[in-house]
């Protein structure tokens, strides 16, 4: 048969090492029923360790060929799998369903052969959406109930086991074992524990404390040397108490709570250039750092570990947005979506597929029917983008803007790049979109 429908295969797997679903399975089972059906296959998408609760149009993969119209137009029937592979909340999967009558688009699930172009088949499609979560709030239930059973008796539910404690096996009178218990690891991770809590205690830094650990060769919980962060999270975690006594731990949290830091540090919506602005020697993304007297407020980058005062680096910024596209006008972006004949050619399938069914030699008007298919699938092409003006100029745009953040989303929408250190400074807006210059200042 020739290629009529655009097969888009949608993989998910919640945990990367289970093989019983492998992407590679999926894939080759999607191939299978697009060659026995003479479909082509215009491409994969794999949401690897994501969980079936995750609505199909917020997937990474998945979800810009539900969003984007250009994406849209490449397909013509979602195919995965199982059902849970799409979906497993029912109201989300509901509003796929509605999402694909809408689009004129198709979903096929291969284990339940689900068919979702007549309304038994949707019909069927509902019930197996409502398994599916009512499965999938069965096992959370149960495995919420175990670690709720576990918790009380004080057992161990598995897992990694926290730094400084050891898991202990239990047995009954006859020898049968109950079960593991977390202990603290006497004479092993335990001494450690203490000695990283004395230090803490003492004042020292959490760099000192990884400088020692790692010196010493002592590794953390997964084998593996120490970082800051790792050393930060060991002590401030709840298991020390169990560790350390409920004396000294209570000593430990008061010593880390009266050092915290007083100064503020920001990746992001806190200041108007984080992701806009780059350090000019290594590339690295400035933050947002206020300092000890919380009156000035610097970017700074962490490599080449120097300040860059916030106000001035802004306030350059702002000159040179106005200097080079301050009286450009503003565009947004426009998306035409093409004509798919999805409606002409169902009709045509449902055409083939009942001739094909007929007792009797219908070859010939079957391969005319595909002709005509073929002829429009072939002729049928991708939307299109383009930016269109308005009537409001970069200047009367950005006077609108009014908090750090509505500035940030619009310099970094606009693709503008900021370079900066020290000494320099450079200001490019890295391609046309949604302000187009037509004249580049010197």
């Amino acid at each position: 048969m020739a290629s009529v429908l655009r097969v888009l295969g949608a993989i998910r797997q919640s945990k990367t090492r289970d093989r019983a679903v492998s992407p590679a399975a999926q894939r080759r089972a999607i191939e299978r029923w697009a060659e026995d059906k003479g479909y082509t296959i215009v491409g994969f998408t794999e949401d690897l360790s994501r969980s079936g609760k995750l609505s199909a149009f917020k997937r990474p993969e998945l979800g810009p060929y539900l969003t984007d119209p250009l994406l849209i137009d490449t397909w013509d029937v979602i195919v995965t799998t199982k059902l849970d592979r799409a979906n497993r909340n029912t109201k989300d999967f509901l509003i796929l369903m509605d999402w694909c009558k809408e689009h004129e688009k198709q979903y096929v699930s291969l284990k339940e052969q689900i068919d979702m172009t007549t309304a038994q088949g949707r019909a069927h499609a509902r019930d197996a959406a409502s398994r599916a979560e009512w499965e999938r709030d069965m096992a959370s239930e149960r495995r919420i109930e175990t670690l709720e059973e576990l918790a009380e008796e004080g057992r161990w539910p598995g897992g990694l086991i926290p730094f400084g404690l050891r898991a202990e096996e239990r047995f009954d009178e006859d020898g049968e074992s109950i079960g593991f218990w977390l202990v603290p690891d006497v004479g092993g991770n335990k001494d450690i524990a203490d000695k990283m809590a004395d230090m803490a205690i003492a004042g020292k830094p959490h760099t000192a404390i990884q400088r020692w650990l790692n010196t010493e060769g002592f590794t953390n919980s997964r084998g593996n040397k120490w970082s800051r962060e790792r050393v930060r999270l060991v002590l401030h975690s709840e298991s020390m108490a169990q560790v350390l006594g409920a004396e000294k731990h209570a000593e430990l949290k008061l010593a880390l709570h009266s050092r915290r830091r007083q100064t503020g540090q920001w990746t992001s919506g806190k200041y108007m250039l984080l992701r806009v602005s780059f350090c000019r020697q290594c590339g690295s993304p400035h933050y947002g750092r206020q300092r000890e007297d919380r009156l000035t407020s610097h970017y700074r980058c962490f490599r080449c570990m120097y300040y860059v005062n916030k106000d001035k680096l802004e306030g350059q910024t702002i000159d040179a947005l106005m200097f080079v596209a301050g009286d450009e006008i503003m565009h947004r972006k426009v998306v035409h979506a093409s004509d798919q004949r999805m409606a002409e050619r169902l009709d045509l399938i449902r055409q083939i597929e009942t001739m094909k069914g007929i007792d009797a030699d219908t070859s010939a008007v079957v391969a005319e029917l595909e002709a005509k298919l073929k002829a429009i699938t072939s002729s049928l092409t991708p939307g299109t983008m383009e930016w269109e003006p308005t009537d409001v100029t970069v200047a009367q745009h950005w006077a609108t803007l009014t908090t750090p953040k509505e500035r940030n989303d619009f310099l970094k929408a606009a693709k503008i790049r900021v370079e900066a250190d020290k000494e320099h400074f450079k200001f490019t807006i890295t391609e046309a979109g949604m302000i187009q210059v037509t004249h580049q200042a010197a």
